[in-house]
């Protein structure tokens, strides 16, 4: 039954999955449970071993292609993503046997949620799996995420779930199974109808840009990191000029589009910068955003060195370096944002303060750079001297944390630009559902999308979550799109994740006092 819930879970994900089976495929896993916990000689943790089995079904099925980026970490996500998913299940089983069924079923649902809260913001964060994501590609069915965000649809999930198991566990009884399936169904059609009518009537804002964003398509495991930065600049320029015209408000690239760097101390004299500028003349009301490597250098001896910078071979500087996206435009000025949510291992060491004193022998094969990149601590944006335009600059990973992205929205932000790098994953399900995700980031904050990547899929996703454009895989082209750009702001940008909140310390305090409980009566015992 716990292989059946895994099997469930993955064929209803994106990028090719029916979405329609979440809402039934948690329905083996509590029968799982309850058969395990009623059965007279069952071993302690038979279930956890079950529950963590049907998880890893999940995670190795909708994330198998992780393995093409990193062997070690991939085995390591779905190891410890199925173990947390599973500790959530043991804690709902343990809530079972010790608590009232309604406590232990109000217990997993805050529980689960409340996971899904903390898991996108520790530092073995991977939020990738989150129930309220299946839905992305099925816009019509969410569009009340302007209001819940994606914990909404985890707790829709997690709810129709539970009803059609208390429908199942009456099945004997056909009046009560019948009204119970009933109630099910309207769960699940009625958030679903409102979808649809709010899908049809929503206007988006009249005022446009007019964008143009650049897909390389340079492989990324050879060509973009060993190849001359300078050529690799042309190429971008050229595919973007091709497709821009005088009226054209942005040219957005890629991810590290600039693999090679861009020195602090220089930025004001460097050559790519100077070609950029020199590229605008042309465009006169054009911008220009790209992603980049941008270091910076540090004296030894300098009491302000980041405990992350890299000492050289010599002993006397120390280099930081960042994955960045700066925004050019006609005036003198450049403004550069630091990409914040940083994947673990490759870009930052999880529990640095713990594992840094051994970070050669666990990563040192990955490169030397490998978790140690800088990081913004707070959001920023691209301004214009038309507050109209105001872009947020969300770097790869960062695009499937919903409430991370809100940040950008309080700091004025009237259309997202995704800029990311697709390509480490070779033709696989994982671009596909990264797309994905970004339309749900569109319906959560009512922003268009403007997504660059340097393979994989660039394109253009509306208000409403519909793409509007998009390219094909491993092909260099640029994308043109006019999109509308939004200065109002939904109960989700202004709000952020209640649900998540509420969930997290609801289901803590749910386990302490449950606990507490529990000591104290076989204390008095």
């Amino acid at each position: 039954m716990a292989t059946l819930s895994g099997l469930l879970l993955a064929a209803a994900w994106p990028d090719k999955g029916f979405p329609g089976l979440m809402f039934i495929a948690l329905v083996p896993m509590f029968f799982a449970e309850k058969f395990i916990r009623t059965a007279p000689r069952a071993f302690p943790g038979v279930f956890f071993m079950a529950a963590w089995w049907g998880f890893f079904v999940f995670n190795f099925l909708t994330t198998y292609w992780v393995y093409n980026a990193s062997g070690a970490g991939a085995i390591v996500a779905w190891v410890c993503n199925s173990m947390f998913m599973a500790l959530v299940w043991q804690s709902f089983s343990w809530l079972m046997s010790k608590r009232n069924a309604r406590t232990a079923y109000w217990g997993l649902v805050l529980l689960w949620i409340g996971f899904e809260f903390g898991h996108m913001r520790w530092d073995l964060s991977w939020p990738w799996l989150s129930l309220g994501n299946a839905f992305a590609n099925f816009p019509e069915w969410i569009q009340w995420y302007e209001i819940t965000g994606a914990p909404g649809g985890s707790l829709w999930v997690l709810l129709s779930n539970l009803l059609f198991f208390f429908a199942l566990q009456q099945y004997g009884n056909k009046p009560v199974f019948r009204r119970k399936m009933i109630m099910a169904a309207l769960l699940v059609l009625v958030p679903m109808g409102l979808s649809y009518i709010r899908y049809a009537t929503y206007k988006e804002s009249e005022i446009k840009a007019d964008i143009v964003v650049v897909q390389p398509n340079i492989d990324p495991w050879n060509e973009k990191f060993s190849s001359s930065q300078m050529g690799q600049l042309y190429r971008l320029v050229n595919l973007g000029l091709a497709e821009a015209d005088p009226r054209t408000d942005y040219i957005i690239c890629p991810e590290t589009a600039l693999p090679s760097g861009i020195w602090a101390h220089e930025q004001d004299t460097c050559s790519e910068i100077r070609i950029i500028r020199e590229t605008l003349m042309a465009l006169p009301k054009t911008r220009f955003i790209t992603g980049l490597t941008y270091l910076e250098k540090f004296k030894k001896g300098d009491p302000n060195i980041p405990r992350e910078a890299t000492p050289a071979k010599n002993g006397l500087s120390y280099t930081l370096d960042y994955n960045s996206a700066m925004q050019i435009d006609h005036s003198n000025r450049i403004q550069i944002y630091h990409k914040s949510k940083l994947v673990p291992g490759p870009e930052m060491m999880p529990f640095a303060e713990v594992l840094e004193p051994f970070q050669q022998q666990l990563f040192g094969s990955l490169g030397g750079y490998i978790g140690n990149m800088g990081r913004q601590k707070e959001r920023s944006v691209f301004t214009t001297d038309n507050p109209d335009l105001v872009a947020a600059p969300v770097i790869c990973y960062e695009s499937v944390y919903g409430d991370y992205v809100t940040d950008y929205i309080k700091k004025g932000a009237t259309f997202i630009a995704i800029v990311t790098n697709d390509g480490w994953w070779g033709d696989t399900p994982g671009y596909k559902q990264h797309f994905a995700y970004a339309r749900l980031r569109a319906i959560e904050n009512r922003r268009s999308i403007a997504r660059s990547a340097n393979t994989g899929f660039s394109g253009f996703i509306s208000e409403r979550g519909d793409v509007l454009a998009k390219s094909a895989w491993w092909e260099e082209t640029a994308l043109r799109q006019q999109i509308s750009i939004n200065t109002s702001t939904t109960f989700y940008s202004r709000n952020g994740d209640l649900i998540g909140r509420v969930a997290f310390f609801g289901g803590l305090l749910l386990l302490f006092f449950s606990w507490m409980k529990n000591f104290l009566a076989k204390r008095r015992m």
